[in-house]
């Protein structure tokens, strides 16, 4: 059999190597923790370029089935205010026609309409009459509105309405405000539709100028109107086509004089939002002024590649998508806002949204979350906002690499759980090797114990045997000594005997009962008093009143009875009066028993042990008194089987003193019993 020595060196050696595992494990992990952080930046770049690649991919297919449908409609203003309404939203929508007839190029503009060039109103007989009459300086306020109305009430609305503008500048030149305002009331274009206007040949520039001559006197003439139709005025100009000849000229009017008329009447924050509104009719009429200054000149044929066109020199921003190859002969151009785009793109990642920022080429945030470190990671915009840029801060970068540390903690800790159960598992199996031992040489002594103790009456009955048979048959008295030496030594081996097979085979305790303990200690007292007082024992007992107690009776009576056998083995007959003491007594809900002497006493460092099987207190005088180490350990059993414990504490005189706890079944009554003596009558 391996020596413990022998059995606790192989686990020892795996868990060193295990420890050195672990060791090397966390090392590399740190070591490896840089190399981590920069493939995480490298992993989100490229996520973030993915996506960019996506949503562009995403976008063009959308614009190109757009496209494809405004080739082909029959309604293309209707679908075009349908996908204004769409996402990302639509700003204008440009579709025409072209074909070639030999080396010639035809194009024809399918949308918008396009409106006829403004006529020129200047050469109009009456109105160079009017103008005679304006320039003379003794005209009075009369002669001015009898050259308008005289001279020019015969001729189209277009050349009365320039008559008429003429002469109420005229007039307010002249201070004659109300004469102006009643000339342009009778007009009536402030109350006309700008539509119908346009339809019956008026020029956008005349009308405008007409109503903004009309608010300027009411400003004068200080009606609180003025403001209203001032404002009225700039959003109706910031709503018109941008394929209209004036619009970009009109475009200016909202700048000067209507923002600054706003704003000199307290009304800036209507100022304000014209001014927002203006930066996107600008880029309409930009849009419009590329696509048919310059792409409507151009040859699809020779490019039929889709692409993105922006002027990037411009205030006036804007983004086209020309598609060239929209239908047969046709072409589309699609122009959006920028802004909108932005939009449609943060909205569609949600990943890192958080932390998400789109810039300009010089680094200005255009878009996005303000805040979260500076911008650790950026792609660009590859195919549609080519001049912009998609960044992500250095938070995203710092919450990856913190769940990746997370990651690692997670192995880190497994790896020192594992660790640890297997130095656990090594301490246990030390251990376990420890107590085998031990239990093996505790059943080598009880072996060795055992076979002397029956080697010894055997031995004496084979003697007394030979003995008894060299004896003459007439010799009676010697026949019978040496058969009744005989008996005595059989008894003894078949105590030994029973002894060992009493403590070692498996106790089967029969169904609970409720007893009273005060009559198993004296069943015991009753059985062992006489042995104790034969060997000049004295026994005394203190027997309280107890609750009653559930359990096995004939068990605890052998329980008690093994700790008197105890005290009579191990007395110090060295002690001129030996004495025994059993007490009983309850505490609380705890029935204790006590059997204490002043005998040779336990060591305090093995009372704990000595409830283990085959465990002896070698010494002196300790030999004499035979046992194999098994009593105390069926009195520690047979008080675990009860829910109750089995301990040793100091005895008196320097004895012990060994204490039965069982569980009562209630209080303790009030009512107690007298000490009882019980004394070797001889």
């Amino acid at each position: 059999m391996r020596s413990p020595l022998r059995q606790t060196f192989g686990p020892l050696v795996l868990a060193a190597i295990a420890f050195l595992i672990l060791l090397w494990t966390i090392g590399a992990l740190l070591e490896n923790r840089r190399e981590a952080v920069t493939q995480i930046e490298a992993s989100l770049q490229d996520v973030l370029a993915a996506r960019v690649a996506a949503w562009e991919s995403e976008l063009v297919f959308t614009l190109d089935g757009w496209g494809a449908e405004l080739a082909t409609s029959s309604a293309p203003g209707l679908l075009e205010l349908k996908m204004k309404q769409a996402s990302p939203p639509l700003v204008a929508a440009y579709v025409w026609r072209t074909s070639r007839v030999g080396p010639a190029l035809t194009t024809e503009i399918v949308w918008p309409p396009i409106p006829p060039s403004e006529p020129e109103w200047g050469n109009k007989l009456c109105i160079r009459q009017a103008r005679e009459t304006l320039a003379d300086p003794m005209a009075t306020a009369d002669d001015l509105l009898r050259a308008y109305d005289d001279g020019c009430t015969l001729e189209a609305l277009p050349v009365r309405l320039a008559a008429a503008n003429e002469a109420a500048h005229r007039l307010a030149q002249l201070g004659h405000e109300t004469e102006a305002l009643a000339l342009l009331d009778r007009t009536g274009v402030a109350g006309r539709p700008i539509d119908d206007l346009l339809k019956r040949g008026v020029p956008p520039r005349l009308v405008y100028a007409l109503r903004l001559l009309r608010a300027d006197i009411l400003l004068t003439l200080g009606d609180p109107a003025a403001p209203d139709v001032f404002y009225a005025i700039g959003d109706e100009i910031l709503g018109l086509p941008p394929q209209l000849q004036a619009t970009a000229s009109l475009l200016q009017y909202v700048r000067y004089p209507i923002q600054p008329k706003l704003t000199q009447v307290g009304r800036g924050a209507d100022a304000r939002e014209l001014e927002g509104r203006l930066i996107e009719a600008s880029q309409r009429s930009a849009g419009f002024a590329e696509f048919a200054s310059t792409i409507l000149r151009r040859d699809p044929t020779q490019n039929p590649e889709t692409r993105f066109i922006r002027d990037q020199y411009d205030r006036t921003d804007f983004i086209l998508y020309y598609d060239a190859a929209a239908g047969p002969r046709t072409s589309t151009v699609l122009q959006l806002d920028q802004t909108e785009l932005v939009k449609h793109f943060m909205d569609r990642t949600k990943r890192h949204r958080s932390h998400l920022v789109v810039t300009d080429a010089a680094g200005t945030g255009i878009a996005g979350v303000p805040r979260g470190g500076p911008i650790a990671i950026s792609v660009p915009f590859n195919k549609t906002l080519t001049h912009l840029r998609v960044g992500l801060r250095q938070a995203a970068v710092d919450e990856e690499v913190a769940r990746s540390d997370r990651e690692i903690l997670i192995v880190v800790a497994a790896a020192v759980v594992a660790g640890a159960m297997l130095l656990l598992a090594f301490v246990a199996l030390v251990r376990a090797n420890q107590i085998s031992a031990g239990l093996l040489q505790r059943q080598r002594e009880f072996t060795t114990r055992v076979t002397h103790e029956l080697k010894t009456p055997l031995a004496g009955i084979r003697v007394t045997a030979e003995n008894l048979a060299s004896v003459d048959g007439a010799d009676e008295a010697r026949i019978h000594e040496l058969a009744e030496r005989i008996l005595v030594e059989v008894d003894r081996l078949t105590a030994r005997v029973d002894e060992v097979l009493n403590r070692t085979r498996e106790r089967k305790p029969p169904d609970p009962v409720v007893f009273d303990a005060e009559e198993i200690v004296l069943v015991a007292i009753d059985a062992w008093g006489p042995r104790l007082a034969q060997a000049g024992v004295r026994l005394t007992a203190d027997l309280h009143a107890t609750s009653e107690v559930r359990g096995d009776p004939s068990a605890i009576t052998d329980a008690i009875a093994c700790l008197l056998d105890n005290a009579l083995k191990y007395h110090d007959p060295a002690k001129a009066n030996p004495e025994v003491r059993v007490t009983l007594r309850q505490e609380g809900l705890l029935v204790n028993v006590e059997v204490a002497d002043n005998g040779l006493g336990v060591p305090p460092d093995r009372r704990t042990d000595i409830f283990d099987e085959y465990v002896r207190i070698e010494g002196p005088h300790r030999g004499l008194a035979g046992g194999h180490g098994l009593g105390l350990a069926q009195v520690a059993a047979i008080m675990k089987q009860h829910r109750g414990t089995a301990r040793c504490v100091d005895g008196f005189d320097g004895g012990a003193r060994f204490v039965l706890s069982l569980p009562a079944l209630g209080p303790a009554p009030e009512a107690e019993a007298g000490e009882e003596l019980l004394e070797d009558e001889g």
